[in-house]
């Protein structure tokens, strides 16, 4: 088996085998197992991104889709889950009884869906999913040049990078297009699921994983705090308020110096220019 199949291979068998675990975290009351399990699939599409449009990889795709549909069902659930933590850890304490209120009883409505989650063992039909897309992926790898494994995930690596340059440059400009920043953080995690998933194909570009995954996080801290910002604007007292705008201007701060460094690796390392090379020749010295 090719060094890149082995990757993918392996990338998916992590999956598994973390929601497996992850499973049992649901039934124990674990609130960061979902997010596990969401993360294990948005990684195995990530790494799995450039083969999608490969000839015969359709039936892969489509054992997938039940996986994707699993994990975008609880979006606005993980969202939540986000934004209660976010709040705990951003805004000092004590807080207006109606604040405090508020939050108890919204962490008490993430803790029922978990329970319906388990309930309607919807953790067991992930697991039997994931073990039908493994033998669909294995199969139809068999049958992919190696070639064109490694042609995939260069034209991916440079996709990514010169969207995400184009958006670094943009910098804050980026929050007068809605949804626009959402999107480039996004990105920003595609490249670091990438990344992280062929380690002997970019493992030269870890410095640029973890700029990538310092966007992917106050980016994604930004968007969270947006979205909680108007539910508890109405809870909150002249001091709250006052540290809540503080606070936002933390986190819009520590996404444009995020978004700058990103920016400044791509062009300084000349990596849109180089990607190509080094993929290419990692992947000739691995096989």
């Amino acid at each position: 088996m090719s060094e890149l199949r082995r990757c993918i291979g392996r990338q998916i068998n992590q999956a598994r085998l973390a929601a497996e675990l992850a499973t049992h975290g649901l039934h124990a009351g674990d609130i960061e197992a979902l997010h596990d399990i969401r993360v294990g699939i948005r990684t195995v599409d990530s790494v799995l991104t450039p083969v999608w449009r490969l000839p015969g990889m359709k039936p892969v795709r489509q054992a997938f889709a039940p996986l994707w549909r699993w994990s975008r069902k609880y979006n606005a659930l993980r969202d939540v889950e986000a934004q209660l933590a976010l709040l705990q850890a951003l805004l000092p304490t004590p807080w207006p009884l109606r604040l405090q209120d508020w939050f108890h009883a919204e962490t008490a409505r993430v803790a029922a869906s978990h329970r319906q989650l388990v309930q309607a063992a919807d953790d067991k039909r992930l697991l039997a999913r994931y073990r039908s897309f493994r033998k669909v992926c294995r199969r139809r790898l068999s049958k992919t040049r190696e070639a064109d494994l490694r042609s995939a995930l260069e034209q991916q690596m440079r996709s990514l990078l010169a969207q995400l340059y184009e958006d670094c440059t943009l910098g804050m400009a980026l929050f007068s297009h809605s949804g626009y920043w959402h999107q480039t953080r996004i990105l920003a995690k595609r490249l670091r699921y990438l990344i992280a998933g062929y380690p002997g194909q970019l493992g030269a570009a870890s410095a640029l994983q973890k700029r990538a995954g310092s966007v992917q996080s106050t980016l994604g801290q930004l968007r969270d705090w947006l979205a909680l910002r108007p539910k508890i604007q109405g809870r909150l007292g002249a001091q709250e308020a006052a540290n809540c705008d503080l606070i936002q201007a933390r986190l819009l701060a520590a996404s444009a110096d995020a978004l700058a460094a990103l920016g400044l690796l791509i062009a300084a390392e000349k990596i849109l220019h180089r990607t190509t090379k080094t993929a290419v020749a990692a992947c000739a010295e691995a096989v």
